[in-house]
């Protein structure tokens, strides 16, 4: 019998996480100090992208804002150029693998233990959710053991983490 996964361990939203990105699509070359993004959370599930050598004098690039409950939402977002409000359901707050979450013009499919390999390195335990629809920024978004976003694809979109602070 396996153990119980909580997106708790897997989202990386505590007090004053950070992260650096690219969104370069280049996975292989050392990225451009000024071109990476600094992510920030910023409490309540509110996650500030700015790009630039450092996050306090960057410009808002992107936001993610997640409402932590009983299920993993988006409930609002500006990123990839699309920006929007509404509830999405990413998954439960114990994924299991195979699980599926909908709502209105959304569906979002679970994986979990598998491996997500960024510019930073391979993550041997993720939480990877593919969602679908008009509703919201459809792609994959990939969350690492004791990390946070490790990956999230949309079209041609990219972003991959570069590293965890």
């Amino acid at each position: 019998m396996g153990s119980t996964t909580f997106i708790a361990d897997y989202h990386g939203l505590s007090t004053d996480a950070s992260w650096a990105y690219r969104d370069d699509g280049n996975t292989v070359d050392s990225p451009v100090e000024s071109e990476i993004v600094r992510a920030r959370h910023l409490g309540d599930g509110v996650v500030d992208f700015r790009r630039g050598s450092r996050w306090a004098d960057g410009r808002t690039e992107a936001v993610l804002d997640y409402a932590l409950d009983a299920e993993f939402i988006l409930q609002a977002w500006d990123i990839a150029g699309l920006e929007g409000e509404a509830e999405l359901p990413l998954g439960s707050d114990q994924p299991e693998h195979g699980q599926s979450v909908s709502a209105d013009g959304w569906k979002c499919k679970t994986a979990t233990r598998g491996v997500g390999t960024t510019y930073y390195g391979v993550f041997e335990d993720v939480v990877q959710y593919d969602c679908s629809g008009d509703a919201g920024p459809a792609g994959s978004f990939i969350f690492a053991l004791d990390v946070g976003l490790v990956h999230f694809q949309i079209g041609d979109y990219t972003l991959d983490l570069v590293a965890p602070w």
